[in-house]
């Protein structure tokens, strides 16, 4: 796909008119100066609550039964993707203000438990359960294991201190089929790729997902809707 589909080469991002101080992604999002500035303190706001979730979820880890954390090293997004879509999400709701973009950012900061097929449904609930003992609140659940694209299921929390985060549930094959599929994903989203490029990718990711065996009873898991603030 890459020999067929390559990369195309861009150039350098035309920063001249930008003023002192401000961002501007590959993608051509843009902070200006004052935007840029609370995007910075908003991230670093979200560090040490990160570091209180992390270890909540390294003990909800040895509280729930056959439990394993998995991709912990992406625990927290990276710098410069948080402010693409901070730029995102100014320019869609401006209205809204960095400080309220950045808590209710759904993967800002995300973890996954992952769950052999067999402990994987009693795992899902163990996990609630535990989670929610601990303070945290489940603003959504949306199960996929029944999409030709993804299998897993995704949830949002909220923590006391009002910070929203993602935790994600998979099988060691539904992680594995994400992890091998994120290119393919990154690069549907890019404005740069074709209609025909993306049915492609589409294609690679069904028979991916396709493979992976799906725990039983995985459908009995109802979506859990976000509740209205």
């Amino acid at each position: 796909h890459k020999e067929r589909w390559p990369q195309e080469q861009r150039p350098p991002v035309d920063r001249s008119t930008d003023e002192p101080g401000s961002w501007r992604g590959e993608g051509d999002q843009y902070l200006n100066a004052e935007e840029h500035l609370v995007a910075g303190h908003s991230l670093e706001s979200i560090r040490p609550i990160e570091e209180k979730v992390s270890a909540t979820v390294q003990e909800v880890r040895e509280e729930v039964p056959d439990c394993d954390l998995v991709g912990l090293g992406n625990r927290l997004k990276g710098e410069e993707r948080f402010k693409e879509k901070v730029s995102d999400e100014l320019r869609a709701k401006p209205d809204r203000s960095i400080a309220v973009i950045s808590e209710n950012m759904p993967d800002a900061v995300r973890y996954t438990f992952q769950f052999d097929r067999e402990d994987y449904v009693d795992g899902y609930w163990d996990t609630l359960g535990c989670m929610e003992r601990h303070g945290y609140e489940m603003e959504l659940s949306r199960n996929s294991w029944d999409s030709p694209q993804y299998k897993g299921i995704n949830t949002r929390w909220r923590t006391p201190a009002g910070q929203l985060f993602e935790v994600q549930f998979h099988t060691p094959e539904s992680f594995e089929a994400k992890q091998l599929t994120h290119t393919a994903y990154e690069r549907i989203r890019s404005p740069a790729a074709s209609d025909q490029e993306r049915g492609e990718l589409y294609e690679f990711q069904s028979e991916v997902s396709a493979s992976i065996p799906v725990p039983t009873d995985s459908p009995t898991i109802a979506d859990y809707p976000k509740k209205e603030v």
